[in-house]
């Protein structure tokens, strides 16, 4: 019997650390705010957009897809 192991791959990883990232910001805003906090999440090609809302304030964060999974396609 042979066990296959998938690898993550660099964008996985990347992706894996915007969620924490992300994640993290997102309860900063709840706490400052005292207010719920929603995310809004979209691709537009190779820029991944986080949009975050709470209350009267909002941040939004972009990352270039193509600059993270660079170094993979070397």
């Amino acid at each position: 019997m042979t066990t296959n192991t998938i690898q993550p791959t660099n964008l996985d990883i990347a992706m894996e650390e915007i969620d924490t990232l992300v994640s993290n910001f997102q309860d900063s805003l709840s706490r400052i705010t005292n207010k719920v906090c929603k995310v809004d999440t979209f691709q537009l090609g190779l820029t991944y957009v986080v949009i975050l809302r709470a209350g009267k304030i909002s941040k939004t964060l972009s990352f270039n897809l193509n600059e993270i999974t660079e170094e993979e396609r070397q």
